[in-house]
């Protein structure tokens, strides 16, 4: 094959019958195999973006989940697969389409699919056979709103003597005293002139 693609190369073109590119080399899971991973889920592809990291090529792909079996699995995810087959990286998979996922691992807040793990288009037969397995998935829920984490600020006073109680009364605190002390004064009096 060499010998008759050589004189190809050197026109810069490649020859109609040039050899498929090379697939993973990890047999693929069998269902049984698949459905004891740890993430298993279906979810349409909302966005695929390509990443480039320490020379690895990675494609990432914004997932708005439907339903999970295994990994409690949030409404919004990002599955990350190397972009090449070679590599054992999903192929075919599409924005806009609807998957039913099985990966394994998870890292830097990323599913990391591979294409051995069998995910696939989520086709109804698939779906069945996964509840079968696994009963009947949970829907996907927004994730709770984070807990809003007070910070107490506190008086920290310079070095020498605590502040004199004249200087904590405020004006409004002297103005209730006096408010109370004429209310009392008019109610004493009051009460003689009858």
């Amino acid at each position: 094959m060499a010998l008759v693609a050589a004189p190809f190369a050197a026109l810069g073109a490649a020859p109609a019958f040039a050899a498929p590119a090379p697939a993973c080399s990890t047999p693929e899971l069998t269902l049984a195999q698949q459905t004891a991973l740890n993430f298993v889920f279906t979810g349409e592809v909302t966005d695929v973006a390509l990443s480039s990291k320490d020379g690895a090529r990675t494609k990432v792909y914004s997932v708005a989940v439907e339903s999970w079996w295994s990994g409690n699995v949030p409404a919004s995810v990002k599955v990350a697969s190397p972009a090449r087959v070679v590599d054992c990286g999903l192929s075919g998979i599409r924005e806009g389409e609807r998957y039913l996922f099985f990966a394994d691992t998870e890292r830097a807040g990323r599913i990391q699919a591979l294409s051995y793990e069998g995910t696939a288009p989520a086709r109804p037969s698939l779906r069945r056979d996964v509840t079968a397995l696994l009963g009947q998935p949970t829907p996907a829920a927004e994730p709770a709103p984070e807990p809003v984490e007070l910070n107490p600020t506190s008086t920290v006073l310079e070095h020498g003597d605590a502040p004199k109680l004249a200087d904590a009364v405020t004006p409004a605190a002297i103005g209730v005293l006096l408010g109370a002390l004429l209310l009392g004064v008019g109610t004493v009096l009051g009460r003689r002139e009858r």
